[in-house]
């Protein structure tokens, strides 16, 4: 300006301060340029620039602030995974508060970090979307009618977003079908009923997987009470079909199926009723001798006993008899 114009020996100072914008600056070596271009920063900086030339005082810029945000440190579901019946609601699912993100250049906990619940049916690698208005540390879902996955996204700053690892809710679902297949059966007592079959058991864990479910378990029960109550686990009968043993009372059986945390699913009952031998039953008349053309008198016999009355408890009602003759022998014709 003494010169008439711009100063040709104006020079420059930029410095710096990493305590405030109004304290503790130094002067930044080789940093005499119209601009200054910083090197990579870890905390958060000020800036300005002085201006010298001649005996005049030094003018020195406003600062200019370089705010330094930092990564996410920590990000993680706490929760374990869950395995629950189609239909009903997982428990919350809780997560660890973020931290890192604004927080350090602020020197605490951030209070700027922002939470984005993402889910996917798909897989635990793809196929995720957000979850609408879930921006909380935790997440309670709403009730599932498919396996899900979810992660939480941390966002702090200009950093890099941090997404956790996943957890998965796996949903099983009900049997579908299951069902005795034979019919009731009626043997006498002593004999062996036979093999009682049922269906292949369907739904339970298979839907989870899109096919037939390969971990549904059968047990077989039975009882000697009646079709609706008195029943117990038959040892060892966890095929898709059964074979009694020999009976000697009548007995219902039912198969129960097993898969995945739904509840079991209980066939109806199918009854195997037993019958008694014919327990008495003799002529009680003695013999008789009669001229030839005359009518001989009637031929007693005793109410005979056992047969399906014992299966009721009481004398038979339902034997029945046929009376045979023979004009051969004792033992034939």
């Amino acid at each position: 300006m003494s010169l008439g114009g711009t100063s040709l020996t104006t020079t420059y100072q930029w410095i710096s301060s990493t305590t405030s914008g109004t304290s503790g600056y130094s002067a930044i070596a080789s940093s005499n340029s119209q601009n200054f271009s910083p090197s990579a920063l870890t905390v958060t900086t000020w800036y300005k620039r002085v201006a010298m030339s001649g005996v005049c005082a030094n003018d020195t810029t406003s600062p200019i602030k370089v705010t330094v945000t930092y990564p996410i440190a920590t990000n993680s579901i706490t929760s374990s995974a869950q395995t629950i019946c189609s239909g009903s609601t997982p428990n919350t699912i809780t997560a660890s508060v973020a931290t890192g993100g604004d927080a350090l250049s602020l020197g605490g906990t951030s209070l700027t970090t922002t939470y984005q619940w993402l889910s996917s049916t798909t897989s635990g690698t793809s196929g995720y979307s957000a979850i609408a208005s879930s921006n909380s540390q935790n997440y309670s879902p709403s009730a599932l009618t498919v396996t899900t996955w979810y992660k939480r996204v941390a966002m702090s700053g200009v950093c890099a977003n941090d997404t956790t690892s996943p957890i998965k809710v796996t949903v099983t679902y009900p049997i579908a079908t299951n069902s005795i297949t034979s019919s009731a059966q009626t043997i006498c007592s002593g004999s062996t009923p036979s093999t009682i079959t049922a269906s292949v058991a369907t739904g339970g864990d298979a839907l989870s997987l899109g096919g037939t479910s390969l971990t549904t378990t059968y047990q077989w029960i039975s009882s000697t009470t009646s079709g609706t109550s008195g029943y117990s686990a038959i040892a060892s009968s966890n095929s898709q079909n059964y074979s009694p043993s020999a009976l000697t009372v009548t007995t219902w059986y039912k198969r129960v199926a097993m898969s995945g945390v739904c509840a079991n699913d209980t066939t109806s009952p199918i009854k195997v009723t037993v019958h008694y031998p014919i327990a008495t039953n003799t002529i009680s008349s003695m013999p008789q001798a009669i001229c030839n053309g005359f009518t001989p008198t009637t031929i007693t016999a005793n109410a005979s006993t056992g047969g399906n009355a014992l299966s009721i408890g009481g004398t038979s009602l339902s034997t029945t008899y046929q009376w045979l003759s023979s004009t051969t022998s004792g033992t034939s014709g």
